[in-house]
């Protein structure tokens, strides 16, 4: 994975995809790993809103869900309107918004297991 925030990005995993869709370039992304969001250059993530910390959050499979953990952002990060405690980790489902800084927001769209034929490309059927 090269980090460039305006291609689908993808990285091999077993424990199946966090599809999200947001205020960032490209506007949706299949994640298969743990992802660091971010402004910094080093995130595989990028947004480039003034709001969100160079390295914000991090999220990744763990035990056959996804986590949300913050680190360290100035800002906070916050899911359903509610601050993160302690930086986390919270465990995502579909439907959560994941809010990055005060403007950043990105929506849990799915959560697609292994063998699943719906993580496609935006562009590609739904």
């Amino acid at each position: 994975m090269d980090g460039r925030p305006e291609e689908l990005l993808t990285v091999p995993m077993g424990a199946g995809a966090l599809i999200l869709e947001g205020d960032f370039s490209g506007g949706q992304a299949v994640l298969r790993d743990a992802t660091v969001l971010g402004r910094g250059g080093e995130c595989q993530l990028r947004c480039r809103a003034d709001s969100v910390s160079r390295r914000h959050a991090s999220v990744y499979p763990q035990d056959g869900a996804w986590w949300v953990r913050d680190l360290g952002s100035t800002n906070g990060t916050r899911l359903n309107g509610r601050h993160i405690a302690g930086g986390g980790p919270v465990r995502l489902s579909p439907g959560n918004r994941l809010a990055l800084g005060s403007g950043v927001v990105l929506s849990v769209t799915r959560i697609a297991r292994d063998g699943d034929q719906e993580t496609q490309p935006m562009d590609g059927p739904r």
